[in-house]
């Protein structure tokens, strides 16, 4: 199976090691700035990059590169960007650009629990970032990629988040989880008329500065190549170390597929 990968990952900016909202930024989700594919705008208070798909782990690195420094252009003065799971912003700052509380995204679905509203506010001044991971193939759903993948996604990329990559900041990450990006959680998509796939929303946007494109690009391989009726007793297990962030039961969990899939 040929897959390709595009990543959209939600930046904080921040001015002298504060965050800020993006009232600087006159593109948004709906009016995004298209730059060779790349998407750049801002989402509630943070700044999107939503990148065009890479066939290689090595052109996903070099797209992203080309992205940041794109999207580092247009800061004002003195701004940086920075990726975090989550920022926390005072109500001066939050009220200098409505959109920063504006909800970017719709309902998603999850494995284990069907649909996933949106909350209709955020219940205070904390924001989260997440790293979303579209995953296209040039077949139909039922030839490549299913919603039952998902699982797949969380038996190897979600674990390994927990176990590698969330640790340092596992407060901000179940707090994120309360409100979205838990365990399986996905959107069916159609890219283009030829490429279908899924878009995998569990990661915070921090876990993508630990990784490379060719590590993620190994790992979305080994997922889809799970057949996810050996991931499934393992189910309930694998969502609640997601969204607890739980370390030891990810290790064990990861472990004990690893030695049922051989």
């Amino acid at each position: 199976m040929s897959i390709s990968i595009g990543l959209e990952v939600e930046l904080t900016v921040q001015r002298l090691a504060r965050p800020v909202v993006c009232s600087f930024l006159p593109y948004t989700k709906e009016e995004p700035l298209d730059i060779e594919g790349n998407l750049y705008h801002k989402d509630a208070s943070m700044f999107e990059l939503a990148m065009r798909p890479a066939s290689t782990g090595e052109e996903l690195d070099n797209i992203y590169r080309q992205a940041l420094q794109q999207a580092q252009s247009l800061l004002p003065a003195g701004a940086e960007l920075v990726c975090v799971p989550s920022a926390e912003y005072t109500d001066e700052e939050l009220a200098s650009d409505e959109y920063a509380s504006v909800l970017g995204c719709g309902a998603s679905m999850n494995l284990y629990e069907g649909s996933v509203p949106m909350p209709d506010e955020y219940p205070d001044n904390r924001r989260y970032a997440g790293l979303h991971i579209n995953i296209g193939t040039d077949g139909t759903y039922d030839q490549s990629i299913m919603p039952s993948h998902a699982l797949c996604l969380d038996a190897v990329i979600g674990l390994h988040s927990v176990i590698n990559w969330e640790q340092e900041h596992k407060e901000e990450i179940q707090a994120r989880r309360s409100v979205y990006g838990r365990a399986g959680e996905y959107r069916m998509k159609e890219f283009t008329p030829e490429v279908h796939g899924i878009e995998y929303r569990t990661l915070p946007a921090s876990s993508w500065v630990q990784t490379t494109g060719s590590e993620l690009f190994q790992m979305v391989r080994r997922a889809l190549s799970l057949p996810p009726e050996l991931v499934a007793p393992y189910a309930h297990e694998i969502q609640s170390a997601i969204d607890t962030c739980d370390l030891e039961a990810a290790i064990s969990l990861s472990h004990t597929i690893a030695r049922r899939i051989g």
